[in-house]
């Protein structure tokens, strides 16, 4: 490919990349091999032939199984996924939470298949599942939300979904239980646990499933550890319902929660000897100044722009300015490839980053235009999950779904460049054909009355050729360029 990176084409052992990224020292080597679980794997480990296009896209012959391309601008969102045939690959293809420690290891928590670590420079996974047999393993094996405690380093809270809350000590390499006891009146009060959020006095805010808010203590007594917030229908002060999907603090103090059935609810401490309430922004179709949606699965505090929310429901995006208490919304018709927004998250120049049900989609708040990608870009697949999404320290992105997860960083995602030639295919008349294969400069004449032509024309471009945009324009007849 040029003097750092080389391909290497196997009989038998599949495509091989080898990288010098020091002239002089050793390469490495990232291997690609046929899964038959996969269908965007290698199809056979028998290589022919290797040849790179004007597009640098890699042509690659097989002995048994045809031609194989290998587009470079796919390479951006680097996939992780389980491999049947790798134990040191994912535990799980279901992936539901992040977390990104002080030491620089990244932290999964999948659907069933427990806690997975990828230690900085490593290109293996750890898997911590719970153990029947062991009291200190992790409590379920489906992690749906994950924080490193902000005074311990090291020390994980993991919530999990049927298990309660567990505290990880990654150096010990052991799980301390937090499970619900129903006799206990000042436990947790549920096993089936959502979101966590930790506070900068160490505060555990706990959004559940089925009980409400759930502030936690880890420095009180053991029975005052555990305060709750529950929607009690008699008090319209009490969040909006039970079911706490999100909970974030902004720049003010103020904690917003997104909510499965009311929409987005603010947390207002009470004063001296007075109890916390509970504002409620609740979607009403005849006022546009509400929610889009009442169920909301992110928040987003802006980093640019004091007092404004970012708020993703299954009704698209919405801009909440917090101190004007009014709503800007998104939706499809403006270039959201899909209404339903799993994660935000935001890059150093501004822009929102959108998991969807169809794909990523990058928005530009000063602009308010929308570049949506999907899995032929790359992505593990064009549907994402609830609360899998992660920005890392070192800025990279985290995005997961029900096939593994992507990792990338935002300004690395550039736009193809290379456009493909065009070539008229085809001439018609009334519908009768007089002319294909045109490739010469020749030119072509017609009568006066041949007024009706038809064109057909293509790009020479054999990846994701649908997401080429045409426009024609017949100088002298035709004013300005047309979208075909």
């Amino acid at each position: 490919e040029n003097r750092r990176i080389y391909w290497v084409g196997t009989w038998g052992s599949g495509l091989h990349q080898m990288i010098f990224e020091d002239p002089e020292g050793e390469p490495l080597w990232r291997n690609f091999h046929h899964q038959a679980d996969d269908r965007n794997s290698l199809s056979d480990d028998f290589i022919f032939k290797i040849f790179r296009d004007r597009s640098n896209t890699l042509w690659i012959t097989t002995n048994r199984a045809g031609i194989n391309l290998k587009v470079p601008f796919t390479e951006r969102f680097r996939h992780y996924r389980s491999e049947s045939d790798n134990p040191g690959s994912l535990s799980a293809n279901g992936i539901w939470s992040f977390w990104e420690d002080r030491a620089g290891n990244l932290w999964i928590g999948t659907e069933e298949g427990g806690l997975n670590q990828l230690r900085p420079g490593a290109r293996s996974f750890r898997h911590f599942r719970h153990d029947p047999g062991k009291p200190n393993s992790l409590s379920n094996n489906s992690v749906i939300s994950i924080r490193e405690d902000v005074r311990n380093p090291g020390v994980l809270w993991l919530a999990t979904l049927g298990g309660g809350l567990d505290r990880f000590d990654s150096r010990k390499e052991t799980f301390t239980h937090f499970p619900y006891d129903p006799a206990d009146d000042h436990g947790i009060g549920t096993d089936n646990l959502l979101t966590l959020f930790q506070d900068s006095s160490g505060v555990l805010w706990i959004g559940t499933f089925d009980a409400g808010l759930v502030r936690f203590d880890p420095a009180a007594a053991s029975n005052k550890q555990f305060r709750h917030f529950r929607h009690d229908p008699d008090n319209p002060n009490s969040p909006g319902d039970n079911y706490i999907c999100k909970i974030v603090k902004d720049r003010r103090g103020n904690f917003w929660l997104g909510t499965f059935d009311s929409g987005l609810n603010r947390l207002i401490p009470g004063k001296a000897g007075e109890p916390a309430r509970f504002k409620r922004y609740v979607h009403d179709p005849e006022n546009p100044n509400t929610p889009s949606n009442n169920i909301v699965a992110t928040i987003l505090e802006d980093r640019f722009q004091p007092d404004i929310l970012w708020i993703g429901s299954q009704g698209g995006l919405s801009r909440l300015d917090s101190r004007e208490e009014t709503f800007t919304h998104y939706y499809e018709q403006d270039g959201l490839p899909n209404q339903v927004i799993y994660g935000i998250l935001q890059d150093d120049d501004g822009h929102l980053w959108l998991s969807t049900n169809l794909g990523l989609s990058r928005f530009s708040p000063s602009t308010g235009a929308f570049r949506n990608y999907d899995a032929g870009d790359g992505l593990q697949a064009n549907e994402f999950n609830f609360s899998a999404y992660h920005r890392g320290h070192s800025g990279r992105f985290y995005f997961g779904g029900e096939n593994g997860f992507n990792a990338f960083w935002p300004a690395q995602i550039v736009d193809n460049p290379y456009r493909p030639p065009v070539v008229i295919t085809s001439i018609k008349t009334f519908d009768r054909e007089v002319a294909r294969d045109i490739a010469g400069p020749e030119g072509f004449s017609f009568g006066h009355d041949q007024k009706y032509l038809t064109f057909e024309f293509a790009a020479l471009n054999y990846f994701n050729s649908g997401k080429n945009r045409y426009a024609y324009r017949m100088n002298g007849f035709d004013d300005d360029w047309i979208d075909a």
